[in-house]
């Protein structure tokens, strides 16, 4: 499968480490992970610095493309869970799942906040962000690497921007409340918010 021009891509490799050889593997540096969903699991592995550097990036949310050596096409995946060790705070196992590129698909999609608006720029007020991605629906070759969104438009302070005023592409919708805000203008002396994130990691011993 080509990848999807909608897909980050993330190279990967075969991974022969089974069972309790994978500790080898990670002091190596790589990571062990699987593919599962659509047709029989595969053991590949990732390099930890980039993984960690793509999640840290948010790049890990939405479609990925995962390349393999010797592999003509690529792999259309989701995150499904990325593991870490409370303990040294290091990534222990990558599950992706795979995808059917006719199937439609429930994720989320980070947002890329653009403009600036005027009262920002004579700076009188401060835009907070209160979402850092969007749960979206649509194929996976629909839906798009990130959702830019226009704050510009905030001119007053208390103004709110909400899912509702997103901009996404054709094929692409929602999946949550129109009404759910993510993002406002405030004076800049007013507690910032932090931003919500999609849970993407869960925690191993």
């Amino acid at each position: 499968m080509l990848p999807s021009p909608s897909a980050q891509v993330l190279a990967v490799q075969s991974r022969t480490s089974l069972g309790h050889s994978v500790k080898a593997l990670r002091r190596t540096g790589s990571v062990p992970a699987n593919i599962f969903g659509h047709g029989e699991s595969v053991a590949i592995q990732v390099n930890e610095a980039l993984l960690l550097r793509r999640h840290s990036q948010r790049r890990l949310v939405g479609v990925l493309a995962l390349t393999l050596p010797l592999q003509a096409e690529s792999v259309m995946v989701l995150v499904h869970k990325i593991a870490i060790s409370p303990r040294s705070g290091k990534v222990q196992h990558v599950d992706f799942f795979r995808l059917a590129m006719n199937e439609v698909v429930h994720t989320h999609v980070p947002l890329h906040f653009i403009g600036e608006s005027a009262i920002v720029r004579a700076n009188q007020a401060a835009i907070i962000p209160l979402l850092e991605s969007i749960a979206v629906t649509g194929l996976p070759g629909k839906l798009p690497t990130k959702v830019e969104v226009d704050v510009s438009q905030l001119m007053r302070l208390d103004t709110v921007l909400h899912a509702r005023d997103i901009q996404l592409p054709p094929g692409v919708t929602l999946n949550i409340s129109p009404d759910e805000p993510i993002a406002k203008i405030q004076t800049q002396r007013g507690e910032v918010a932090k931003p919500t994130v999609a849970p993407e990691v869960v925690a191993t011993a």
